[in-house]
């Protein structure tokens, strides 16, 4: 992916990050509500802070989220420009966008996703 889109940052998918965190801390919904407000906090600060009260809580939530790498989910800490979209189901999206390339033979299929992601990317 880095020698393809070098200048994307690879970043993890909020829903999966949130289920992976359930896990991690079980019965706190309060790390839930906090881990929330550090991925869509657009200030640095905002997000030290609730990361903060995440580690007063939790302190293995907190070092799962610091291991996999802050500036990967949150908006703040992102490397690039990010617009707040989020999907739950990035599988949905494709398969709708690609109802009528499912049907073609393989080589085709595998060219349209190639095609549909980087027009994805740049627009």
């Amino acid at each position: 992916m880095r020698n393809v889109y070098p200048t994307v940052p690879h970043c993890i998918c909020y829903y999966h990050l949130k289920k992976n965190l359930k896990k991690e801390a079980p019965k706190c919904g309060d790390v839930l509500q906090l881990y929330k407000l550090v991925a869509y906090s657009y200030r640095t600060e905002v997000c030290d802070k609730y990361l903060t009260d995440i580690s007063n809580i939790h302190h293995r939530a907190f070092d799962h989220l610091v291991d996999v790498g802050v500036e990967r989910w949150s908006i703040a800490y992102c490397p690039k420009k990010r617009y707040g979209f989020t999907t739950m189901n990035i599988a949905e999206a494709i398969n709708s966008a690609a109802k009528e390339a499912l049907k073609s033979p393989i080589t085709a299929l595998v060219e349209f996703l190639k095609d549909l992601m980087q027009k994805w990317f740049h627009d």
